[in-house]
């Protein structure tokens, strides 16, 4: 049977010498980490659903022109980092854990793990 949808999964592990606590206040303030993106143009809270944001990227095509897309992003704050869940439209989901722990000998460990969903029809511009 034919899979309409395609889906990929990705860990990644950092270590740092940045302390935890600093690591861990970055990673609960879902705003900062919004705007630590390089195409985001536009950023608000839903005034309804805190953990809710809503994010205008602009984005090149080709390099042949610029457009704005706009999606949400939901921010579970946990105590070791952060969960987060975007709903890019057109079937596209990512889903990403960011988790800090103190490593043995000193510095910060910083572990990613992202999962992204996309529509066959999509895959080849996300």
């Amino acid at each position: 049977m034919l899979s309409l949808t395609l889906q990929r999964s990705v860990s990644l592990s950092k270590t740092t010498h940045i302390p935890l606590t600093d690591v861990l206040n970055t990673l609960h303030d879902p705003v900062l980490l919004v705007n630590l993106g390089p195409l985001v143009v536009d950023h608000t809270v839903d005034p309804s659903e805190t953990e809710l944001h809503h994010v205008t990227d602009k984005i090149s095509i080709l390099g042949l022109f610029h457009t704005r897309t706009k999606f949400t992003v939901k921010f579970t704050l946990v105590e070791d980092g952060v969960i987060s869940s975007v709903n890019a439209g057109f079937g596209t989901v990512v889903r990403s854990q960011w988790r800090a722990r103190t490593i043995t000998g000193g510095g910060t460990e910083i572990l990613e793990e992202s999962s992204v969903k996309v529509s066959n029809r999509t895959q080849d511009i996300v």
